[in-house]
């Protein structure tokens, strides 16, 4: 685990050399979410495949590129993420999020494609992850912990941060948004879930259920940082409508929320950039 941690470092020493001062935001797009950026200046990027000690994986949906954007502030758009569905570790899942924070970012604002499991939810609707469930995953978190950030058991009491949740939908009113408010549950994936699985988890108060996010947002718990969730709906749960589900309409239906999700998240990051109150991070 001291080599896991020491190529974390690593990765981060590039991102310094290659970006400069870490953004205080980060988002991470998941599939189909953010391909098309606001047109704001690219001050760089540089794709998965050239940073250090990151897995070099490709997956339809996902660019998989770090990109550094003046929106007027300095704002990191990570177009991609890593899946236990790949044959990872998760340690190896968690990966880009846990060299993001050892460089500098001290918000982290996490999106994902997922299912509904409520009938009166619409797809291309975006929902805020109020909390999640995890049990299907395992622990991304290192044991112990030979050194450097993080503890060896975390508080989970409160995963997503309750000031940024408050922005978010303080900002869908001003927009007009129908921002929904739920519990995302995460399995690990490829198959999506059958009709029975669906009832299960709408017994266990579930609203949505999608393939990542949550070892990512329990690694940046364990780090003290602070984390904004956001789902798309892109088609409900197997036999809640007529007909299967394919990658092909998650893509499509992700793609087109794409421009509300990124409007709201913008607006968000706008209010926590001009922020002055920075809390401690660990990046050099």
């Amino acid at each position: 685990m001291k080599n896991y941690l020491e190529k974390i470092r690593e990765s981060a020493d590039f991102l310094r050399d290659h970006f400069g001062p870490a953004p205080k935001v980060a988002m991470i797009f998941g599939t189909g979410l953010g391909r098309k950026h606001p047109e704001f200046p690219v001050l760089g990027e540089a794709r998965f495949s050239e940073i250090p000690n990151f897995p070099d994986l490709d997956l339809s949906g996902h660019e998989r590129v770090v990109r550094v954007l003046q929106c007027p502030e300095r704002l990191c758009f990570v177009q991609g993420r890593f899946h236990l569905y790949e044959r990872l570790s998760v340690h190896e899942v968690v990966f880009p999020v846990r060299t993001l924070s050892e460089w500098g970012v001290e918000y982290f604002f996490l999106t994902n494609a997922a299912a509904a499991l409520r009938e009166e939810f619409s797809t291309g609707e975006l929902m805020l992850i109020r909390d999640h469930i995890g049990f299907f995953t395992q622990s991304p978190l290192p044991w112990p912990v030979l050194s450097g950030p993080g503890q060896d058991f975390t508080d989970m009491s409160v995963a997503y941060d309750p000031e940024l949740r408050r922005i978010a939908l303080e900002q869908a009113g001003i927009f007009g948004m129908n921002l929904r408010e739920g519990v995302y549950l995460a399995l690990p994936g490829p198959a999506y879930e059958t009709p029975e699985e669906i009832k299960f988890l709408q017994k266990m108060n579930v609203d949505a259920v999608g393939m990542s996010t949550v070892p990512e947002v329990i690694a940046l718990r364990n780090l003290g940082k602070k984390v904004l969730g956001l789902s798309c709906f892109t088609n409900h749960g197997a036999g809640m409508k007529p007909g299967g589900i394919f990658h092909s309409g998650v893509m499509e239906t992700a793609e087109r929320s794409s421009p509300g999700m990124l409007k709201l998240l913008m607006a968000v990051a706008g209010k926590v950039a001009r922020s002055p109150q920075r809390p401690p991070g660990n990046g050099r």
